[in-house]
């Protein structure tokens, strides 16, 4: 899946373990969207969902990103 080099750590965030990263990759999918923090760009928090058209097929896919200033965390209930 991965080749022989595996996965490229940019900083102490990346995730460069295939295990930790499938499990990360269930938890977007249970959630419905992603949030990073740094793990390409240190500076740099995204949140990034996916765009549907009205009969449920995703048409495209929405990323923002902006210094993590202030970040307190996602919405909660």
């Amino acid at each position: 899946m991965l080749g022989a080099t595996g996965l490229t750590r940019f900083d102490d965030r990346t995730i460069t373990d295939l295990d930790a990263l499938l499990t990360c990759y269930a938890q977007v999918r249970a959630d419905g969207y992603c949030i990073s923090h740094g793990e390409y760009d240190e500076a740099v928090t995204a949140v990034s969902a996916p765009v549907f058209q009205g009969d449920g097929v995703r048409a495209s896919l929405t990323v923002i990103g902006a210094p993590p200033t202030g970040w307190t965390g996602p919405p909660t209930a």
